[in-house]
């Protein structure tokens, strides 16, 4: 490769990533345009809340009250998705130009990558453009769905709290306090505070959306030149491990391939293939020196002690960004980014960080798991599947998966351990225990270090082997592989014992939001009790592998299947319990996870029948006890 071209592809990679950067800012002038009018919208709502206290000073007592409240709750729902209607009439005939400019890029990037061929690509036309902006999805959902379902999880919030409000006798003040939070603390403390970080997400990850799908569609309509597409990810400490595995990863442009966001705020971007694009170690492009975000919250709080970098504003969250860079290049000499060459892959890239930079992406739990030799590298970058395959090669590939190298076992059905002590020391007597009351002689805890955290799992797989007699884990691998795509019983057992930080980083997510009802509230999740957060884990995940068990998932509708008479019969009851539970507003009381399928909603309520303090409906008592039999 010539010299000149080598420059050529080099500026290239550094044109994209700023490009990128660019697009992250045009996401956070979106940002701005949604909060600035959630804001605007703050004065009428405490308006409607305020009044309304005035009036109920004695709660629900009364059917007026409540019928008042029924109101208050409609006037809520319009003043904020007013708001969010009136963004999305600003944001999306800017999505419409984005996507034009996004397309046009491409068009550039390709004829750079393949001058020769620079006169045959054609722009996608501008209706086909804007069909794709109502109809392709960004994540799981179309622009409109981002839009409604966040004002709805947004209403559900505020009503829900207001609700809890009304129901434990709080004052206007404290009212107030809750849902705008207080001026000491810029009111980042209160529930609307929680609206604008879901509002911020939302407006990146649909701008990250609309210009790759953009790009994308160009792509398509110039598969004679665009034979590929491939995954450019970000190299620092930022990258997730998820975007990580997709590195670098290439597909021919007319097969079904990821396009970004793969995730909330995602930076990736989809580069175009030709027959000369080749960004190999004669080209290079960024990336980071070091962790700066790291770097930065130690700045912010060795300078304030006590206080969280975590709890500050996004924008002094990117100033302290920036002074870390700064102070990294005034400690060391080098600047901030350096150039590495340009085929280089993130798990290449992070071979090259410190062990300090290593331990702290994977978490201490996961990188001893990694440093110890446990498993490779690439099982905490899940690869994208290359390719889709047919029913007869999933199963020749189970079976090699199944009964090739790995030991699986059997737990049996029955455990009559009597109850111990909760409070033994010592990891290893912890684990004895937790053996005797699952009856096997293979459970590893070596991935947990919190002693308090392995007695609390231990005494509440007690209670449900107890309460549930039949309750046991069927095919939990004595390897450490924790992998998404393995049975549930398996993947959440293994995820609780071996990864500690999986159990950390779930609490700190929750403990960030406000309390109501004995519950945390956080949209779109499983309900989360208050000071039973480790049960909660337990229950719901015991509630899967109950499922498993006596519904399973196996076809049910051959002739002969043993059980399967009994198994549809239980399907049913379980499926109308559900439907009725969603109707009535019973499956989104106890959450919004409750509401996906049968199976989540089976999962919640076996985690509420033992942690929840409210009484369970008589149909749901009655239809669980049917389903357990």
């Amino acid at each position: 490769m010539g010299d000149k071209r080598d420059k050529t592809l080099s500026e290239l990679a550094f044109t994209i990533a700023d490009h990128q950067a660019r697009i992250e800012k045009l996401g956070m002038k979106w940002a701005a345009i949604l909060t600035d009018r959630l804001d605007a919208s703050e004065k009428a709502l405490m308006a409607e809340i305020t009044s309304y206290m005035e009036k109920h000073t004695r709660g629900l007592n009364s059917l007026s009250s409540l019928t008042a409240l029924h109101r208050l709750e409609k006037k809520i729902a319009a003043i904020r998705k007013e708001a969010f209607t009136h963004a999305q009439q600003e944001i999306m005939p800017e999505a419409g130009e984005l996507a034009d400019n996004e397309q046009k890029w491409a068009g550039k990037i390709t004829g750079i990558l393949a001058p020769e061929s620079a006169d045959k690509l054609s722009l996608v036309n501008k209706k086909a453009l804007n069909d794709g902006l109502g109809k392709q999805l960004i994540e799981s959902r179309t622009a409109e769905e981002w839009f409604s379902g966040t004002a709805s999880a947004d209403v559900m919030r505020i009503n829900d709290m207001v609700r809890e409000g009304v129901r434990s006798g709080w004052t206007i003040q404290e009212m107030t306090r809750r849902i705008v939070g207080t001026k000491a603390n810029n009111y980042t403390d209160g529930l609307l505070e929680t609206s604008r970080s879901h509002a911020t997400t939302m407006a990146r990850t649909l701008c990250c959306g609309v210009a790759n799908n953009a790009k994308d569609q160009f792509y398509q309509e110039n598969d004679d030149v665009v034979i590929g597409v491939e995954w450019l990810d970000t190299l620092d400490s930022r990258t997730c491990s998820r975007c990580g595995g997709l590195s670098r990863k290439r597909w021919k442009t007319k097969e079904p391939h990821p396009v970004p966001p793969a995730h909330h705020n995602c930076r990736c971007v989809l580069i175009p293939v030709t027959e000369l694009t080749d960004l190999g170690d004669d080209a290079f492009r960024p990336a980071a020196n070091a962790d700066f975000d790291a770097e930065a919250k130690e700045l912010y709080e060795t300078k304030y002690p006590g206080k969280k970098f975590e709890d500050i504003a996004p924008s002094t969250r990117k100033k302290y960004f920036y002074e870390a860079q700064k102070a990294y290049t005034a400690r060391t000499g080098n600047p901030p980014y350096r150039q590495v060459p340009g085929g280089m892959t993130f798990s290449e890239y992070f071979e090259q960080m410190t062990e300090k930079e290593k331990e702290r992406y994977l978490g201490p739990g996961r990188y001893e798991v990694w440093k110890n030799g446990n498993l490779p590298l690439t099982k905490f970058f899940p690869p994208y599947p290359e390719r889709t395959y047919t029913v007869k090669e999933l199963k020749e590939m189970d079976k090699k998966s199944l009964f090739n190298g790995v030991s699986w076992l059997k737990f049996p059905k029955k455990s009559n351990v009597s109850e111990p002590s909760f409070e033994i020391k010592g990891m290893r007597g912890i684990a004895e225990q937790m053996r005797k009351i699952l009856g096997t002689e293979s459970v590893n805890l070596s991935g947990i270090t919190d002693e308090g955290i392995a007695n609390r799992m231990n005494k509440a797989l007690y209670e449900i082997k107890k309460k549930y007699p039949d309750f046991f884990l069927s095919g939990v691998r004595t390897d450490k592989t924790l992998n998404r795509n393995e049975p549930v019983a398996t993947n959440w057992f293994n995820e609780l014992l071996l990864n500690p930080d999986y159990i950390n980083n779930l609490l700190t997510t929750y403990q960030k939001h406000p309390v109501v009802d004995g519950k945390y509230v956080l949209p779109g999740t499983g309900a989360m009790y208050h000071g039973k957060e480790i049960e909660t884990l337990i229950y719901h995940e015991a509630g899967h592998s109950l499922y498993n068990i006596k519904i399973g998932n196996g076809d049910m509708t051959k002739k002969g299947n043993s059980g399967a008479t009994s198994r549809r019969h239980k399907l049913a009851v379980l499926k109308q319990m559900y439907l009725r539970a969603k109707k009535e507003g019973y499956a989104a009381n106890i959450s919004d996870y409750a509401t996906i399928n049968e199976k989540e909603f089976f999962s919640e309520v076996i985690a509420a029948e033992n942690l929840d303090k409210k009484g369970i409906p008589d149909y749901i008592k009655s239809g669980i006890k049917e389903v357990l039999k």
